[in-house]
């Protein structure tokens, strides 16, 4: 747990220096704009890409597959939850669909999977990534079409990420092994994400302005429910109901919002 900890706390105080960065005015939306690019294009796809060409092949798919299946009806059963609890919030039909995004999607990605590599390795990584598929696909075939009023566009799923990933699955399953240059270049181009990806968050939260956020009551909702109500639910089913402690362990990396509070889901049911 004390390695953990230390983790998540090195993450986050790049985090503290990007928003402190962006207050004292030497960092501004254009150095977000920067980094995020940099993070979308380059050190994400590179660290999506490796992962899967290092360790996706036939045995693993034969050895894991209900990562997949159970990923897909946690999935859908969030898909209900979403569309009936924003009617309840509020009225807004922009409020809702933020609402509805923000139930079912977590910003798990850029920060989660570092974190995740760093502590459980490839292997788990991997089982994470592939958990966190179906939702990928999710959010480019459908929800941020949803969420912009810009209509279904299959053409999104070919972007950096899901490109990334395709590119690695075939690459994993051919066999044919990475070439040691290639690898340290890879090692290099994604290092950097977890830490580009904590000090643009920093920045963009130093943006916000808090008292407009703390005056909705269906915010504390759904802030409550992605820290507390869903990880806490999806531990207890996966870990006392199915007794499925390494799905359990994916499934909480993948559905938590915070980085922060990664470590606290996972020891409450002994899964660090």
């Amino acid at each position: 747990m004390t390695t953990v900890f230390w983790n998540v706390t090195t993450l986050m105080a790049f985090a503290s220096i990007g928003f402190l960065l962006a207050k004292l005015k030497i960092a501004n939306s254009r150095y977000g704009q920067i980094l995020s690019t940099l993070l979308v294009y380059v050190f994400s796809p590179a660290f999506q890409f490796q992962t899967f060409a290092k360790n996706f092949n036939i045995n693993y798919i034969k050895g894991n597959y209900e990562i997949m299946l159970i990923s897909l009806i946690i999935l859908a059963v969030l898909i209900v939850f979403s569309l009936t609890i924003p009617r309840i919030l509020t009225k807004n039909t922009y409020k809702r669909k933020v609402y509805e995004y923000s139930m079912i999607i977590a910003n798990y990605g850029y920060m989660g999977y570092p974190l995740t590599k760093i502590l459980f390795g490839d292997e788990v990584l991997l089982n994470v990534m592939m958990f966190a598929l179906p939702f990928t696909v999710y959010i480019y075939g459908y929800a941020l079409s949803r969420l912009t009023n810009t209509g279904v566009n299959l053409k999104k799923l070919t972007n950096h990420t899901i490109v990334a990933i395709l590119l690695g699955m075939i690459y994993g399953l051919s066999g044919l092994g990475i070439p040691e240059v290639f690898t340290k270049f890879l090692d290099t181009a994604s290092a950097p994400m977890g830490i580009t990806a904590m000090l643009l968050a920093g920045i963009t939260i130093s943006e916000y302005k808090f008292k407009n956020l703390m005056g909705s009551k269906a915010t504390y909702f759904i802030v409550i429910w992605r820290l507390l109500i869903l990880p806490i639910s999806l531990g207890f089913v996966l870990t006392k109901v199915f007794n499925a402690p390494d799905i359990a362990r994916v499934a909480l990396i993948s559905s938590i919002l915070s980085i922060g509070t990664i470590p606290i889901c996972l020891h409450i049911f002994n899964l660090v």
